[in-house]
């Protein structure tokens, strides 16, 4: 009887802890909304575009038809770009104008107005050891650079941040790219690769 009973009291015991286990919560599913709608536009449209000293652009343009002619679908347009004058600011306009078309981006609600925020990832060939082909350092970040948060000190400047070294009693800005160029002692020991 007595084992009956603690049989009978382990399976109340087991249904029990059984109603009180939680049940896995289902993963959340957000809804997927697009972020931006393009629609074709007119270069008319682009604030200034008539006004754009496009010679800046040029060379940049150029450099990727060094890689672009080999797609048949930028052949006829980087053969014809190698042809125009750079120093012809309305020649580029008209190149850019024939070749291109703009597109506005419109939010989902039909605004236009927003951020965009773009990326740049270098792919870098290089090498742990310099040579004549190899010989740009390219460095770990420096003990002596200082990165400091001014939103902690004064709260209007939040997500403003200040980077630099110190030198004597003062904070003063980080080596220009020159001078990291000619040599800085903080700098001497700390290259990951040579590019």
């Amino acid at each position: 009887m007595l084992q009956a009973f603690r049989a009978w009291h382990v399976c109340v015991l087991s249904l029990f802890f059984a109603a009180c286990a939680v049940p896995p919560k289902p993963p959340l599913v957000l809804p997927v909304q697009p972020v931006s709608v393009l629609t074709s536009s007119r270069w008319e449209q682009l604030p200034d575009w008539h006004m754009q000293d496009l010679a800046a652009s040029w060379p940049a343009f150029l450099q990727s038809c060094r890689v672009l002619r080999s797609k048949p679908v930028w052949q006829q347009s980087c053969a014809h770009a190698v042809q125009l004058d750079a120093n012809d600011n309305q020649a580029l306009r008209t190149f850019y104008e024939e070749e291109f078309t703009p597109y506005q981006v419109n939010n989902p609600d039909g605004s236009t107005l927003g951020l965009i925020t773009g990326y740049y990832e270098p792919k870098l060939l290089g090498s742990r050891t310099r040579s004549e082909r190899f010989r740009y350092p390219l460095y770990a970040v420096p003990d002596d650079l200082l990165q400091i948060d001014l939103g902690a000190a004064y709260p209007q400047l939040k997500d403003q941040r200040l980077r630099g070294r110190v030198q004597g009693k003062r904070v003063v800005p980080y080596y220009k790219r020159a001078e990291i160029d000619a040599g800085t002692e903080s700098l001497k020991g700390r290259e990951l690769f040579w590019v």
